[in-house]
């Protein structure tokens, strides 16, 4: 469902409208009644109504009437926002079966709900424009506006151009966001425009903030906006935003805006109506006019809901007090050029109390007002008022009212007999129930007789035949009957007065009948007619010609004719012949010679009265066999040409002939076409083929030119860059020859016909293409080409896996080549990379060598005749060792102990950990050393104190431990070092506490 809260929002800001929705309403005359009264018959044919609010109305040329609104119900059918209404009340169903599902309001969830149309504007191109709050129309998406043509189907090409249509900043419509479109003017006399207020912020993606002009067919005339944006100041933070804009009769724009205060923010009891250009150009000669006072009183917030504009007059209602200070209450009047109409706004009196909505000037002299008020010029009058074109009220119209509506009247439109639509949201009209909608006459003007119009596609018949009769109703009809004289009972009885009727099938006719349709109505009766008259015989023709082919050597032919029941006969032939004009004719067969130019039909028409018949024959001509014969030409000396003949047409027989017997073109060849290779030829020859057939024979001839014998050879083809070759030549059947490379070299200009000697060319850097060219007598020339290609360098790529490997290790090798001859591998030591030493070349190579345990040399040497590159990779072995250096162990002579330093040396090992193993106590000897660094003397560990080995028992002695692991193997290893009593020192006084060896 629409969210009621933020449409009242929308019509607090343009002074009133509090929740209602709007909507559209179509219909079609059918009642003319007097001024001011009920047309109940047509209340009748409503049902039961609309079941919610009615908020558009309009009629077309025809007399329909278009519905829209916030309703999902007539007369207990679904209807989802728009209906289609004949003129006495009977709903168009075809209308809605074309609208499909309709318009709806699709939610972010994806279900349908109730749409809220506010506008229903019929086009001069015989369109609806419906604008509203919806994003749905019949399984398509359409964001606020579309448009259909008058039997409900969609206009494709206008809605897809509108593209994504009308959204908000975030690009949506949903249900708490919904976009609206309220009020749509139409621009018909230039170029046709169409201008759109709303609730908007964009069109089809572009930043358009409630206003937007469009081209006839659903495309944005952008430039209105965007000089619109340009030229008038906005509110701090905002932009301008129309109460409502439209289309003045010479295709200026009349638009309602914000008033600005010098502080930048909005004047919330003022607003303004300017002039603009088609284009949105300001006009300056336009003072603007100042409205202001609103719901509130003079401090409230103003607003313009209509705007109507018939000629010079235009007529605005709303929401407001004063205009330009002076008490205009909800209705002023002025020209197009702003003037106000001083004397018509005097004539209100005091104007309205509440609401203006909708202001209608298409009446005849009259101007019909509506809205939710409930008085008038402090008169009670229940929303809806009619005035004269002065101002002044036409109070007949009222006094007929009686209570008048018990709610909103939203809209009015105009019949053709001029009578009225009334659509709103009210329930009651002069206290019956009348839901939303009612037809009242108007104005004192009497009624019309309907118009009928009777035709048929068939006026004449065959005797015993059937016709079929359209007829078209316009105006107040009650009834139709028809009649036929002499009686044609088909036809006779009762028809249908509304709209549009058709019937087939009636007969049988025997005599000249004529039908007529008389239809009654309040205005009075209108009868027309239609004569069938009977079809005379058609004339029998017998026409043919002999014979019906002729051939290229004698055109003639002798038609033939007789022909019975006929007045006059013509004859006429294509392409002309002196087969023309009137003929002479009977029953008794006539003949007459006539000679083709080229195939032709003959025809002879003959006539009996109105009645006429055509008969006709087409002679052909045997043609001249056609084909297409091609040889290639020129050819080499002493080489063959390819001969090709396609299909003959129009022939029996074809025979090939040659000036070379070397040609072996001769004998019969096939008409179905077909190919052949001739002998070597060493001449120029002619090859002839002629084809036979009716028509008579066809000749075509090829001359095949043959050019000179040319060999052109060099001496190498391949050389190292900057090299040189030698050019020998031959030729045959040449009188000249011209020399020529590329790139250029020495090889150029004439030479002999044949070298003597080879021609030496040298500084050759890059492929070149060395051509001979020579000339027979004829003209015609023959080349010989001969490459030499220049070898490049080779461009040689060598890497290894790696630079250092563990003993024992691996190294992938990657050759990469290019333009290399051969690559030849070595290792120093020697590996199996040497094994084939022969490698792939131009392209990539990986060989993997293991078993790498000392630093290896790896080479690789590639060759072409462009030169020689040689490229090595060096792989290392990665060495892990863990050692202990020889150490004493002193004793200090004043306390008795025994002391030592540890001294160890790593080689690429880590995290390593020391430890002792010795049954007696006293041993200081446990430490973790993690990324101990590679050196010499790696670590020590000083003031060891020791405990006297045993000297007798190995298991006995001070062992001390330390284990590493190797950092890239990751294998552990361990170091001992057992401490001797052959390293215990002597001890006297004064001796350091250790000293190391």
């Amino acid at each position: 469902m629409i969210n009621l809260s933020q449409h009242m929002k929308k019509f607090l800001l343009i002074g009133f409208l509090v929740f209602v929705f709007s909507f559209g309403l179509i219909f079609q005359v059918n009642a003319t009644i007097s001024d001011g009264t009920e047309d109940t018959n047509f209340y009748n044919n409503l049902g039961v109504g609309f079941n919610s609010e009615i908020h558009s109305l309009a009629v077309s040329n025809n007399n329909f009437l278009f519905i829209g609104g916030w309703f999902n119900k007539f007369n207990n059918f679904t209807r989802y926002g728009l209906v289609k209404l004949n003129s006495n009340g009977i709903e168009d169903s075809t209308f809605n079966t074309n609208l499909g599902n309709g318009f709806r309001f699709k939610e972010s969830n994806g279900s349908l709900s109730l749409p809220y149309i506010d506008v229903v504007k019929y086009t001069p191109d015989n369109q609806l424009l419906v604008g509203g709050v919806f994003n749905y129309l019949n399984g398509d998406t359409r964001n606020a506006l579309a448009k259909i043509d008058l039997n409900g189907n969609q206009n494709t090409s206008f809605n897809n151009n509108l593209g994504i249509g009308f959204t908000n900043d975030d690009g949506t419509n949903v249900e708490f966001s919904a976009v609206e479109v309220s009020k749509i003017s139409l621009e018909y006399n230039n170029n046709p425009k169409i201008l759109v207020t709303g609730i908007f912020d964009k069109f089809n993606n572009n930043s358009r903030k409630s206003i937007v002009m469009l081209n006839n067919n659903g495309t944005e005339y952008s430039t209105f906006y965007n000089n619109l944006n340009t030229q008038f100041e906005k509110p701090l933070g905002g932009n301008f935003v129309p109460d409502i804009a439209v289309f003045q009769p010479d295709g200026s724009v009349l638009i309602v805006l914000n008033v600005i205060k010098p502080d930048g923010n909005l004047d919330y009891s003022k607003k303004r109506i300017v002039k603009l250009s088609n284009s949105g150009i300001k006009d300056n000669s336009f003072t603007p006019i100042i409205i202001s006072g609103g719901l509130l009183g003079d401090t409230g917030v103003p607003s313009v809901t209509s705007i109507d504009i018939e000629g010079s007059s235009v007529i605005i209602g709303g929401q407001f007090l004063r205009v330009n200070n002076q008490p205009r209450v909800r209705l002023f009047k002025m020209n197009s050029n702003g003037i106000l109409d001083t004397a018509f706004n005097s004539n209100l009196g005091t104007g309205f109390d509440k609401v203006v909505l909708s202001i209608n000037q298409k009446l005849s002299g009259k101007i019909i007002v509506t809205g939710n008020f409930n008085q008038f010029n402090n008169n009670s009058r229940e929303r809806v008022v009619v005035l004269n074109s002065n101002g002044t009220e036409d109070t007949n119209f009222y006094n007929n009212l009686g209570a008048g509506f018990n709610n909103y009247v939203w809209s009015s439109a105009v019949f053709t007999d001029q009578s009225l639509a009334i659509g709103g949201s009210f329930n009651k009209f002069n206290n019956q129930i009348r839901n939303r909608l009612v037809k009242l006459g108007c104005c004192g003007i009497p009624p019309e007789p309907p118009v009928v119009d009777l035709s048929t596609s068939n006026p004449n018949v065959d005797k015993g035949g059937y016709i079929g009769l359209t007829w078209t109703v316009t105006g107040d009809a009650d009834s139709c009957v028809g009649t036929s004289n002499p009686n044609v009972l088909i036809w006779n009885g009762n028809k249908t007065p509304i709209g549009n009727g058709t019937q087939n099938g009636i007969g049988p006719i025997n005599a000249e009948t004529t039908f007529t349709l008389t239809c009654t109505g309040p205005g009075g009766q209108h009868a027309d007619s239609q004569i069938i008259t009977l079809n005379p015989n058609a004339p029998s023709i017998n026409f043919y010609a002999s014979p019906t082919s002729v051939s290229e050597n004698n055109k003639t032919t002798t038609l033939h004719w007789s022909v019975t029941d006929a007045d006059s006969c013509t004859a006429s032939s294509a392409p002309n012949t002196t087969w023309n004009g009137s003929r002479t004719f009977s029953a008794t067969e006539k003949t007459e010679d006539v000679t083709l130019i080229s195939p032709t039909t003959f025809k002879l028409k003959c006539f009996n009265g109105t009645v006429s018949s055509e008969a006709s024959i087409s002679v052909g001509i045997n043609a001249l066999p056609n084909f297409n014969f091609n040889a290639d030409s020129p050819i080499a000396y002493d080489s063959s040409t390819f001969i090709t003949w396609d299909s003959v047409m129009n022939a029996t027989s074809c025979t090939a002939s040659s000036d070379n017997p070397l040609a072996n073109w001769n004998g019969n060849v096939s008409i179905n076409g077909g190919s052949k290779i001739s002998g070597k030829l060493k001449s120029n020859t002619n090859l002839t083929l002629a084809c036979t057939g009716a028509g008579g024979t066809t000749t075509k001839s090829v001359l095949v030119k043959v050019g000179a014998d040319v060999s052109l050879n060099a001496n190498p083809k391949d050389i190292a860059k900057n090299g040189g070759t030698d050019l020998t030549w031959t030729s045959s059947n040449a009188i000249s020859c011209i020399a020529s490379s590329v790139p250029s070299t020495s090889f150029a200009g004439p030479r002999e016909l044949n070298s003597v000697t080879p021609e030496k060319v040298l500084n050759i850097s890059a492929n070149t293409t060395f051509t001979l060219t020579c000339e027979n007598s004829t003209g015609v020339k023959s080349e010989s080409s001969v490459l030499v290609k220049v070898t490049p360098v080779p461009t040689v790529t060598f890497t290894g896996s790696t630079n250092k490997v563990l003993p024992g290790g691996f190294v992938d090798l990657t050759l990469d080549t290019l333009d290399a001859d051969t690559c030849i591998a070595s290792s120093n030591p020697n590996t199996t990379w040497s094994n084939p030493n022969n490698k792939p070349v131009n392209q990539v190579y990986t060989e993997r060598v293991s078993g790498i345990n000392a630093k290896t040399t790896f080479v690789i040497v590639c060759n072409s005749l462009g030169g020689v590159i040689s490229k090595e990779v060096v792989v290392d072995i990665i060495a892990e060792k863990l050692t202990f250096n020889n150490s004493k162990v002193l004793r200090d002579s004043a306390t008795g102990q025994y002391k030592t330093t540890l001294s160890w040396v790593l080689t690429n090992m880590t995290n390593c950990t020391a430890s002792t193993k010795n049954p007696k106590s006293g041993l200081v000897w446990g430490d973790t050393y993690i990324n101990i660094p590679d050196s010499p003397t790696s670590n020590s560990k000083s003031n060891v104190l020791v405990t006297a080995p045993d000297t007798t028992d190995n298991t006995k002695k001070n062992e001390y431990i330390l284990s590493c692991f190797g950092k890239n193997s990751g294998k552990p290893a361990t170091a001992s070092l057992f401490l001797d009593i052959n390293d215990l020192a002597s001890s006297g006084t004064g001796i350091p506490d250790y000293e190391e060896n």
